[in-house]
């Protein structure tokens, strides 16, 4: 799911800091729920649904599902 978003961007809209976005983007870093609902808000899709495309990433063999600014990588 591509957004076209930059991580400061990304970082402006959920507020939280774009090194933070960087370090989900590494797999640094796990989001909490409040964390999760604001990434699906700033993304403008529902919880379910980035909760539903991490699982899927799980799925393909990833151990660390990652968000990117984009959006799911």
């Amino acid at each position: 799911m591509e957004r076209g978003m930059s991580q400061e961007q990304l970082g402006f809209r959920s507020n939280l800091d774009r090194t933070y976005i960087s370090l989900l983007e590494l797999g640094k870093r796990q989001p909490s729920l409040p964390t999760m609902i604001a990434l699906a808000g700033a993304l403008a899709i529902a919880l379910p649904h980035l909760t539903a495309l991490l699982e899927e990433q799980m799925g393909q063999g990833e151990a660390s599902p990652q968000i990117s600014a984009s959006g799911m990588r």
